[in-house]
């Protein structure tokens, strides 16, 4: 936390164009608040997430990158939410939370990598929004409370539901998702990555401009070293809109033709 906190420059010495990082915290969220939460939910929050919030209430990141041309375009941006956000997916209460009706809430599937159930939107799951992909989907810690005279569950872990409502685990730890955030920038939609669907189109592109090396097809892992890679060339034409270039065609034609008339 002290090296994302202080010492932005983190981002900029990995990824060449990188420029104007934004990095913002909050204050230590105090014991007493945390200790109303796990009250209100009835559960404790795990260690680690415990510690992150003792440091800062949330974490916003955001970056911009500039191509060789001069343009600017914000790329990079990721936002962890404040203790008083960290609320319950499909609240059991009316008006509670952020409930999601289009998540059946009945029992427990296997997940499709293994034997680990699937989060349920059920009284026995308790599922909490750590992260918000924009329109796309949402990072969860979940938590499946022990039945009574029943197996001991499976401790909580880290997972991705996607808009189409499909869980995609991620991790075990939120530690573990934390650095999976920085080792991969902050990049769009870079949690794809680790789902059967893989990356979009628009996050592809941005991350074989940026950070080839992150790609599922370059074998680099979390645990490496960031590498050494000259910067990418782009000309800053290509994201320029349509409309614009068919403007610009329109006032030229216009002006030859004025010329011709004098």
């Amino acid at each position: 936390m002290r090296l994302v906190s202080k010492d932005p420059a983190w981002i900029k010495a990995a990824v060449p164009g990188v420029c104007n990082v934004r990095v913002e915290t909050c204050l230590p969220v105090d014991g007493l608040a945390i200790a109303g939460w796990e009250q209100r939910y009835a559960t404790e929050l795990p260690a680690d997430l415990r510690a992150f919030y003792l440091a800062t209430d949330g974490l916003r990141i955001a970056w911009d990158y500039r191509v060789p041309a001069g343009d600017r375009f914000e790329v990079g941006r990721a936002e962890l939410r404040p203790l008083a956000q960290l609320s319950r997916l499909g609240g059991l209460r009316p008006g509670s939370d952020e409930p999601l009706a289009q998540v059946d809430a009945a029992g427990a599937e296997p997940s499709p990598g293994g034997g680990t159930p699937c989060p349920r939107l059920s009284s026995r799951w308790l599922v909490l929004e750590l992260e918000r992909c924009g329109e796309h989907g949402s990072v969860c810690l979940a938590h499946c409370r022990p039945e009574p005279g029943g197996p001991p569950p499976a401790p909580a872990a880290v997972w991705l539901l996607d808009r189409s409502c499909r869980w995609h685990r991620l991790t075990d730890t939120f530690s573990d998702y934390f650095r999976m955030l920085l080792a991969h920038l902050a990049l769009p939609q870079w949690q794809w990555k680790f789902t059967p669907y893989g990356l979009g189109h628009m996050a592809k592109t941005w991350m074989t401009l940026i950070a080839p090396h992150l790609l599922p097809s370059s074998g680099w892992s979390v645990s490496d070293s960031f590498r050494t890679l000259p910067p990418n060339r782009v000309d800053a034409a290509l994201f320029r809109s349509r409309s614009k270039n068919k403007k610009e065609k329109e006032d030229k034609v216009d002006a030859e033709s004025t010329e011709g008339k004098q």
